[in-house]
């Protein structure tokens, strides 16, 4: 096995472990990137709780040769500064090469029919668990009690299909608004026309736009796929990071331009029950006046009686105001992009890229 080892220096001079450039940018503009590595495939190779780790497998400018190395990324704030070579001084790397190997696969086949005659056709693993109303007949089920409205609402979540469940759904006969059944769901890149089709559980309570949300949805967290209002674009098509950005800050600085005031505040009510206790409490979300003080009698823009004290100061906290800052930190930042010929070189360039992550995928 053949290695090469890089100091850090090196390595950053090359833009790894998040600088890097994709084969199809150094062939449009090979003068902007003869220093930089060409990146062929990232790979996450696990995850503890606190840090993930990657495999990146890059063309190294100065030899032409492929190598690969392996770099950590912390997962939440406060691993932010995690070190991606591990506090290591020099980071070896290994030489690489494609290679044609065997895989073994699961693949379509002819399922052995049942011989039962009152089963003409029916697989006979089905026939065995199930039988048939000539030999063993059974009593048809519903599902379980399992609502798929509030199962397709949750796609972020780690919930799974059971096979009890799916055997249930197949075999019940209720044909009502709330019955659960398979539906095949595509998307296409509006690029190049890749289309993706997976199989989703739905019911007539679903809408079209829920279900075609549901899909974009898995793509974008499964697929890397960039799916938002100006589009759904597959990973080789999706958005440069300084688009990413700019149609980040041109979304919210709509949603700022339309929301209510410049500053936000807790609106309070008072509890004058002649057996409460007197006590104020949050009940939503006003504007402040313009010389900074709040005015109960101002037009309450949300109202929750039931909000709690917790979320009602955070509401306040994220008013336009700080939404207008962060329209500037994106825009900024794509402009940081462009200066470094599509390479997002800093932490903050690379926070703000998240941020517009968010912000363009966001559950509309």
């Amino acid at each position: 096995m053949t290695t090469r080892t890089f100091t850090r220096d090196q390595l950053t001079a090359l833009g790894l472990p998040y600088n890097t450039v994709d084969e199809a940018y150094a062939q449009e503009q090979p003068e902007a990137t003869p220093t930089v590595a060409i990146e062929l495939d990232r790979t996450q190779l696990g995850s503890t709780r606190w840090a993930s780790q990657h495999q990146l497998i890059f063309r190294a400018p100065d030899d032409g040769q492929t190598w690969s190395v392996q770099y950590q990324r912390g997962l939440t704030e406060t691993q932010a500064d995690t070190d991606p070579w591990n506090d290591e001084k020099q980071i070896t790397a290994t030489l690489m090469g494609q290679r044609e190997t065997t895989v073994t696969a699961w693949q379509p086949v002819e399922a052995e029919t049942a011989p039962c005659p009152g089963a003409p056709g029916q697989a006979k693993a089905l026939h065995d668990m199930w039988g048939c109303q000539t030999c063993k007949p059974i009593e048809h089920v519903k599902p379980a009690a399992i609502d798929p409205t509030e199962e397709l609402r949750r796609a972020d979540d780690d919930t799974k299909v059971t096979p009890e469940f799916v055997s249930a759904m197949l075999r019940s006969t209720d044909t009502g608004p709330d019955a659960p059944y398979p539906a095949a769901i595509s998307v296409f890149c509006d690029t190049c026309g890749t289309t993706v089709t997976n199989d989703f559980v739905v019911s007539d309570r679903i809408t079209k736009p829920e279900r075609l949300e549901l899909a974009r949805n898995h793509l974008r967290n499964t697929a890397r796929w960039s799916c938002t209002p100006a589009g759904d674009f597959c990973p080789t098509c999706k958005p440069t990071p300084a688009a990413e950005l700019r149609q980040a800050a041109d979304d919210l600085e709509a949603l700022v331009t339309a929301a209510h005031g410049t500053s936000w505040a807790v609106a309070r009510t008072r509890d004058d029950h002649p057996e409460g206790d007197g006590a104020e409490y949050a009940v939503g979300i006003h504007p402040v006046d313009q010389d900074g003080t709040s005015d109960d009698d101002l037009e309450v823009i949300f109202q929750d009686d039931d909000i709690s004290e917790e979320d009602a100061n955070y509401i306040a906290a994220v008013g336009p105001n700080l939404g207008g800052l962060i329209v500037q930190l994106l825009r900024d930042a794509a402009e940081n992009v462009d200066a470094t010929n599509g390479r997002v070189e800093t932490s903050t360039t690379e926070l703000a890229q998240d941020i517009a992550r968010l912000i363009n995928n966001r559950p509309r």
